[in-house]
């Protein structure tokens, strides 16, 4: 006995200290206290992105508003908080824009304002496609670019003065010319938009800032909700849009268009003027973009500078794979080079092409590399999966540390001490009708703060029949023992169910940012989770009911003395597991931090690295 006393003693010691070095380890700390809050079905506002009621959103918004107003002097902060991203219409975006542009007045000389600007305002101008864009192709996007919206002047004068502003100061900078461009083209004022592209093209450099809003926004998030998963720093990450590619696509067809026109004229060299400038673009754009799209977007313009040379007759589009007119447009653009008497030109060109080759290997053997699950080098379902574990664990040791804390209290009643039970008919019927007013009220509650579990609603209505059944027992006195039984077995239903809804709520949060991160990934394993929870507690009660049945000892003593007995002991090993989880979680998530850091960084270096290659591709 005094050994079981010590093993007991020993478990609970073990699991006290680990709480406690947990709650004094920053790194462990603020995973105990998000977990916590979970089980205590606290709202997270970070884990639902992109699923919010306009209540919710609401709530989010002026939680960052203020947290902006204690840090007026940060400018990532103030153009985070400038940025609306929950929604992606027109009127939103042009809300953004006004609001980032008047952060000028407060951040003056600052280049990443007007870069952000122009890629909010491109989400409304980026609809604006000249028609002349379909002599690239035959029977291509003619139809879609005739139909496109008509360019609105007022704002295509306020972007170009944006990107004059961001030439200004950034001049080394070929982004910002580049935007330029695409507004002058969309204004027709096709020979200053040549010039601003070629202005592009001589730039070392090419920055778009979006980094800046990026890094502001998950600095904004802690400082207005504290730190959370990197599951949620990912979701605000991939959330971010780049509408300006879309323009910049447009600027590099229009271009290509004046070029052809120009060869057409009898004038090859200002056509091969024009076309050098596009590559130029494309290569700066694959070799510093700072995300995987971006150098995408510039292996495409490279490649549509080679269209139709020297006016050449459009290929039809769809006519081959993407791969075969690549090769074929590469095999006519250097005997164009040869005919025109700039065959020294074909060397760089066969460079830049095994450049392009090599980034778009990369990418696809970096995501290649990547097991299902895994994001940009985030393990999204491991993680996922040890906050779910450890929510679940926590959990189940609150619930069984409550029911140890009643077995002791109903233990220590005098009656309960001389090795009897009350046992008549009013503890029946007030039990059976509390436990069916608490039933009504779970099912009350669970609905306003969402639809709980299926198996919650069984569990539930499993309880209230039950509860009736021994109320109707204690009301006629008839089989005492099986009425007991009843009244056990439906507070055990009604525990499961409270349990279920809260470990399901929980849960749901990760859930459903994981299937959002990573589309058509099954987590059942997830929902499986929370009858784990539920098994614990209720099982216990059950067994217990069961076994005093069969020993003939009343139930409210059996099962008051064995929660007494075991739950704390379970409660402490629960929490011992939660610790040690929350130790696996806090590595997994230092981890996490530093890609999302990386991806951020240069996106292109990362999914470089994952494929064991070196960025930029060297030539």
């Amino acid at each position: 006995m005094n050994r079981e006393i010590r093993v007991k003693q020993w478990i609970a010691g073990a699991a006290i200290g680990l709480t406690a070095a947990l709650l004094i380890w920053p790194s462990t700390r603020w995973i105990v206290g998000a977990q916590a809050g979970y089980t205590a079905l606290r709202s997270d506002p970070l884990l639902p992105i992109g699923d919010q009621t306009p209540a919710e959103r609401k709530s989010w918004l002026q939680e960052e508003s203020r947290a902006a107003e204690r840090r007026p002097d940060d400018l990532q902060i103030q153009l985070a908080n400038a940025a609306d991203t929950g929604s992606t219409s027109e009127d939103t975006s042009q809300a953004n824009v006004a609001r980032i542009r008047a952060l000028a007045s407060r951040f003056p000389g600052r280049a990443s304002i007007y870069a952000n600007a122009l890629r909010w305002a491109a989400t409304s101008l980026a609809r604006s496609h000249r028609p002349e864009e379909s002599e690239l192709t035959a029977g291509g996007s003619g139809a879609k670019a005739a139909a496109s919206e008509p360019p609105d002047q007022a704002a295509l004068a306020a972007f170009l003065q944006d990107a004059a502003e961001g030439e200004r100061l950034d001049p080394d900078n070929g982004y910002f010319p580049a935007m330029a461009s695409a507004a002058l083209f969309a204004l027709h004022r096709d020979a200053e938009a040549l010039d601003a592209l070629k202005r592009a093209a001589a730039r070392p450099t090419w920055r778009e800032y979006f980094d800046d809003e990026v890094r502001g926004r998950l600095r904004l998030i802690d400082a207005a909700f504290g730190a959370g998963s990197a599951l949620a720093r990912l979701g605000v990450a991939c959330a971010t849009l780049f509408p300006e590619y879309a323009m910049l696509r447009s600027t590099s067809r229009m271009a290509v268009v004046q070029a052809v026109r120009a060869e057409q004229a009898g004038r090859p060299e200002e056509g091969l003027a024009i076309r050098r400038c596009v590559q130029q673009i494309g290569i700066r754009m694959l070799d510093n973009s700072h995300i995987v799209i971006g150098s995408l977007v510039g292996v495409a313009i490279w490649n549509v500078a080679m269209a139709r040379p020297g006016g050449a007759p459009p290929e039809r589009a769809g006519t081959s794979g993407a791969e075969q007119r690549r090769t074929r447009t590469l095999d006519a653009y250097r005997a164009y080079l040869t005919q025109i008497g700039h065959a020294g030109d074909i060397s760089n060109l066969d460079a830049e092409a095994q450049v392009c080759q090599e980034g778009r290997s990369i990418f696809q053997a970096g995501i290649a590399a990547q097991p299902a699950g895994v994001l940009a080098g985030v393990d999204c379902v491991t993680t996922a999966m040890l906050w779910t574990a450890g929510i679940l664990a926590l959990s189940g040791a609150v619930w069984m540390g409550l029911l140890a804390l009643a077995g002791g209290y109903i233990t220590r009643r005098p009656v309960i001490r001389a090795g009897s039970a009350p046992d008549n008919r009013r503890i029946a019927m007030l039990g059976g009708a509390a436990i069916v007013c608490l039933a009504a009220a779970c099912v009350v509650t669970a609905y306003r703060a969402g639809a709980p579990p299926p198996w919650s609603l069984g569990l539930l209505a499993a309880s209230g029949l039950l509860a009736i059944l021994a109320t109707c027992m204690g009301a006629i006195g008839a089989l005492r023992g099986f009425r007991n039984l009843a009244l056990c077995f439906a507070g055990s239903a009604l525990l499961g169910a409270v349990i279920s809804w809260q470990a399901g709520a929980a849960i749901s949060p990760f859930v459903r940012i994981v299937t959002g991160i990573v589309p058509g990934l099954k987590v059942y394993w997830a929902y499986a989770g929370g009858c784990v929870v539920v098994a614990l507690p209720v099982l216990l009660i059950c067994v217990l009911g069961i076994v005093s049945r069969r020993c003939r000892v009343p139930i409210l003593l059996g099962v008051a003395r064995g929660l007494a007995g075991i739950a704390g002991t379970i409660a402490a090993c629960l929490l011992i597991c939660f610790g040690i989880l929350a130790v696996f979680t806090s590595r997994l998530e230092a981890y996490n931090r530093v890609t999302i850091e990386r991806a951020i960084d240069n996106e292109p270096a990362l999914y470089a690295s994952l494929a064991g290659k070196h960025w930029p591709v060297r030539r």
